[in-house]
C-alpha cells in the first residue's frame, strides 16, 4: 500500500479552514443576539482553536493510521475497519486531552467537556462524516470503500 502524502501547507490550510467553520457554527449558535460582541469573538477565537486540534490533530491521527499501521495488519477487511475505528477512538481521546490544555479559557465561557471517552466517540462520528461527505460521495479512496 502506497503512503498517503500531502503537502504540509494543504495541511494547514484545510485545518484553519476546519477550524474556521468551527468557530463560526458556534458563535451563530450560542450568540444569536450579537456576533460582534466581544464575549461572541472570545468565543469563536476559542472554539476556533478546538476546531484546528480536530482539523490538524485528525489529519495525523489518520495519516498514522494509513502509513503506519495499516501497513502492519491483515489485509482482510474487518480487521482493517476495527483497527482504524480503535486509532480514531484512541486519537479523539488524546485530542480531546489536548483541548483540555485550554481549560482556563473554557471557564470563563462556562464550557463544559464531556468524559474522557466521549472525545474518542466524538472523533469517529466526525471521521464517518467526513469520509462520508467528503470523500465516498466524491468517489475518492475512503473507509467505506475500502481503498481508503
Amino acid at each position: 500500500m502506497n503512503n498517503v502524502q500531502e503537502p504540509l501547507r494543504e495541511t494547514v490550510l484545510r485545518a484553519i479552514r476546519i477550524a474556521f467553520i468551527v468557530g463560526t457554527i458556534c458563535v451563530l449558535v450560542q450568540h444569536k443576539g450579537g456576533l460582534f460582541t466581544s464575549r461572541a469573538i472570545v468565543t469563536w477565537v476559542v472554539t476556533a482553536l478546538f476546531g484546528l486540534w480536530i482539523g490538524f490533530g485528525g489529519h495525523w491521527v489518520e495519516v498514522f493510521y494509513l502509513n503506519w499501521l495499516r501497513q502492519r495488519l491483515s489485509r482482510v477487511r474487518p480487521t482493517q475497519v476495527l483497527a482504524r475505528l480503535a486509532v480514531w477512538f484512541l486519537g479523539g481521546i488524546v485530542l480531546t486531552g489536548g483541548m483540555a490544555l485550554m481549560r482556563p479559557v473554557e471557564a470563563t465561557l462556562r464550557l463544559r467537556f464531556a468524559p474522557w471517552w466521549a472525545g474518542g466517540i466524538l472523533f469517529i462520528g466526525v471521521e464517518l462524516l467526513v469520509h462520508l461527505f467528503a470523500l465516498q460521495l466524491r468517489n475518492k479512496p475512503s473507509f467505506y470503500n475500502g481503498r481508503g
